[in-house]
Parts: C-alpha cells; structure tokens; sequence
C-alpha cells in the first residue's frame, strides 16, 4: 500500500494526523471520491490494523468470501443492491461490535457511494448505529471515538497528482449516552448530523444549486 501511494502521488499532505488514537476502539469515516484508492491512502496514514465495511455484492463468489474476510473486509449490504439480503446486517453489526470490543478499528465511506464529484452526498445513519450500539451493549464505558476524514484529490483518476487529506478531532461517545437510552433512533440521528458536518467542514465541495 505505501508504495501504491508513492507511486500513484506526486505528494500527499496530511493534516492533524496526531489526532488519530494510535491505540483503542476507533471508527473511521471519510468521504469515498476514489473507489480504489481511498482504503489505501487512510490505512496508510493510519498505520494500525484497520477492518473495512465493503459492499456485500462483492462476497458474491465461494473465492471471494474466502479471500476478502482474510483481506480485514466485512460485508454490509444496502437496500439499492438487494433488500432480501438486508437481514445478513445483524451478523455485520455483530462483528463490527466485537471488533470494537476488542480495540480495533474500522473504517466506513458513510455516503454509502463512491463519486468523483466535489460534493459530500447524504450520510447514512450505519456507523452512527454501529459505535452507540457497540457502546450500549458495553454499558458507555467501551470508549469508542469517531475521526473522521476528508480526501482532497487534485485529480483521482490521474496519476502524478497531490491530495490533501484533512482530519478532525475525535468525536466523543459518550455525550450520547443519555439520549440513546432515551431515544435510539434520535440518537443516531443527531451523531449522524455531527458527523456530516464535520465531513462537509473538511472536505472541498462544490454545490450545485442549479
């Protein structure tokens, strides 16, 4: 992976990368605008093992489902691929919460869709969901942050081009707790929108108001 990233940039820049928990349950978001080379640039930058929410079309195949969980990739279906396979999420949930419990890290494209343009799409409420529901079967003491992470490309589909990656301060969980034994759903909902807007604070975008 460093060596696809020295080959592909002309230079990478990073920003509050100390920010990133070197130990502890951590869940990475990021805007998706390059299919590829998204998990490799921030699994480089990371520098810790790091598990990754992949689209559930691609463990169609006996060697995929054999190669890809070996690879650190679990699968999360979405409504627009097949609804019927949607009832599979509860095993997905129920890996990424032991693998929260156990320190790890995961990282999410909550768009939920990788596009090119310079624009955040809507946020998912998936990883919102995710970290409160890792935390409540742990009674709020599990510690899980949230970083989330913006990809500037000059250019994603050219190679010789800069990127500028932008990183936040974590996001704390436990605020949420109150709220989400109260009200799960609103919960989510409110972690969701403090998501969204720390993306849309640090990623480059271009609205089309037309």
């Amino acid at each position: 992976m460093k060596i696809t990233t020295k080959v592909f940039f002309k230079k990478i820049a990073v920003h509050n990368q100390q920010a990133v928990p070197k130990s502890g349950p951590v869940m990475i978001l990021a805007n998706h605008p390059s299919t590829f080379m998204d998990p490799i640039v921030i699994s480089v930058i990371l520098n810790r093992k790091v598990y990754y929410l992949a689209k559930g079309e691609l463990f169609k195949s006996k060697f995929s489902q054999w190669i890809l969980p070996k690879l650190n990739m679990i699968p999360v279906y979405r409504k627009q691929d097949d609804p019927n396979q949607m009832i599979k999420n509860k095993d997905t949930f129920e890996k990424c919460f032991e693998h929260l419990e156990k320190g790890g890290a995961i990282l999410m494209f909550p768009e939920g869709i990788s596009i090119t343009e310079r624009k955040l799409r809507p946020i998912k409420t998936g990883a919102a969901r995710i970290v409160l529901g890792a935390e409540e079967r742990n009674n709020f003491n599990l510690g899980v942050k949230v970083i989330t992470i913006g990809l500037n490309y000059e250019n994603p589909q050219r190679f010789k081009k800069e990127l500028f990656i932008n990183i936040d301060e974590p996001i704390d969980t436990k605020p949420y707790e109150n709220d989400y034994r109260k009200d799960e759903y609103k919960a989510c909902e409110q972690l969701t929108e403090q998501i969204r807007q720390q993306l849309e604070k640090l990623t480059i975008s271009i609205n089309d108001n037309r």
